[in-house]
């Protein structure tokens, strides 16, 4: 296997483990079962991307990723659909994310390997409290 594809697939599944882990913490109290994706899950998300990229620079055109970038959306924002009427909350930040991640794990492989890494770490704020953390907030005057 070309050590190059390795790294790059690496990096795709490494963007999707930070996005999914900070997902999986944010609703770690949550029930088992009741996440539409969570660390295992971007973690897939981030190395199909990698994997249509590959196929994509394989069979000499970009349409490869667009078209799995198109279907991966389509079912995933269905599943969060689903899961947004059993929860009653109502958000478009996951299937965005996802999104994101899928996207970045191509760019990892088929676009600069350091934009897509650049890019993973900021994209973990959408899914963080909608209320700031207390480091922060100023301290309390006393």
């Amino acid at each position: 296997m070309n050590t190059d594809l390795a790294l790059k697939l690496a990096l795709a599944l490494g963007i999707g483990l930070i996005v999914g882990l900070e997902r999986g913490w944010r609703q770690r109290d949550e029930a088992a079962g009741s996440r539409t994706a969570g660390i295992r899950t971007f973690s897939l998300i981030g190395l199909l991307g990698g994997v249509f990229g590959a196929l994509s620079n394989a069979s000499g055109g970009p349409a490869l990723i667009g078209i799995g970038f198109v279907g991966f959306s389509a079912v995933f924002a269905w599943l969060s659909r689903a899961e947004a009427e059993h929860d009653r909350d109502y958000s478009a930040t996951g299937t965005v994310a996802a999104m994101l991640v899928y996207a970045l794990g191509a760019c990892a492989v088929v676009g600069d390997m350091q934009v897509a890494a650049a890019l993973a770490c900021p994209s973990c704020f959408p899914h963080s409290p909608r209320r700031p953390s207390s480091w922060c907030q100023p301290p309390l005057p006393s």
